[in-house]
């Protein structure tokens, strides 16, 4: 059985029908960056890796979403092992794979020999080159495509529908572009209710996706998205007939759509 950690996910998108889900998971227990790298392809299928600017700053996200809610203490310990690395002047990914994308804070990494492994700060999403024997919580990955759309016909809370998806699949429904909101609308015609709650929450000022992915495609309706919603409404559902979003109370019991990943 897999060891229990705190994830989120990362879509990325591969052609015109496909995409990739990369699930960050967050593990508490601190190893030096050997033991992280190992406990990851034990676990899940790697160290981190970070290949864009969106990636970087959805960690950024998850701690805003984590520390702020107190809802998972382990992302607060804020220097994490990625999976970058150097043995020579290279520095290159846990799995062998080139870093052509790197974050390093100013003076970063050090010219040390010591210093042969990364570490990510998630209080500014910079880098930092360190010992590879410093022992640090770290962030492990696992990789899956064509992630599937559930939609669950029972009536539930908005909380109770996000711990039903973390239980059962992988979490609420994130919809990422046009398309995947309209499948959404589209799967959703045979449930038993016309609004479907979805992984959107308002948290700290902002809504956001539970899952920690960008809020940039957005389908409000035209008087859905406030800017600070009735504290009773900050839970997010889609309107099947019309296809946008509105902030609903998160105690109303409705049907919600999970997300489910394949390998």
């Amino acid at each position: 059985m897999k060891s229990i950690g705190t994830l989120f996910l990362i879509m990325g998108f591969y052609g015109s029908t496909s995409y990739v889900i990369k699930t960050y998971i967050f593990v508490s227990q601190k190893m030096n960056w050997n033991e992280a790298q190992q406990y990851c392809r034990l676990h899940y299928d790697d160290l981190s890796t970070i290949s864009n600017l969106d990636e970087n700053n959805s960690l950024l996200g998850a701690k805003a979403i984590s520390c702020n809610e107190g809802l998972f203490q382990a992302e607060c310990h804020f220097g994490k092992w990625i999976g970058l690395f150097t043995d020579s002047a290279v520095w290159k990914w846990s799995g062998e794979q080139d870093s052509t994308f790197r974050m390093w804070a100013e003076g970063e990494p050090s010219k040390s020999g010591m210093l042969s492994c990364a570490y990510h700060d998630l209080r500014n999403g910079e880098w930092y080159a360190a010992s590879c024997s410093m022992n640090l919580t770290f962030i492990c990955m696992e990789e899956s495509t064509n992630p599937q759309l559930i939609l669950v016909k029972q009536n539930k809370t908005w909380e109770d529908a996000l711990n039903y998806c973390r239980s059962y699949y992988t979490d609420l429904a994130s919809l990422q572009s046009e398309e995947e909101n309209h499948w959404a609308a589209m799967k959703s015609q045979i449930a038993e209710i016309e609004h479907m709650w979805i992984g959107l929450h308002y948290v700290a000022k902002y809504w956001i996706w539970m899952n920690g992915y960008a809020l940039e495609y957005q389908a409000w309706s035209e008087d859905g998205h406030t800017k600070c919603p009735a504290s009773s409404h900050r839970c997010g559902a889609l309107e099947t007939e019309e296809k946008t979003w509105n902030p609903r109370d998160c105690e109303e019991k409705l049907n919600f759509l999970c997300l489910k990943k394949s390998k």
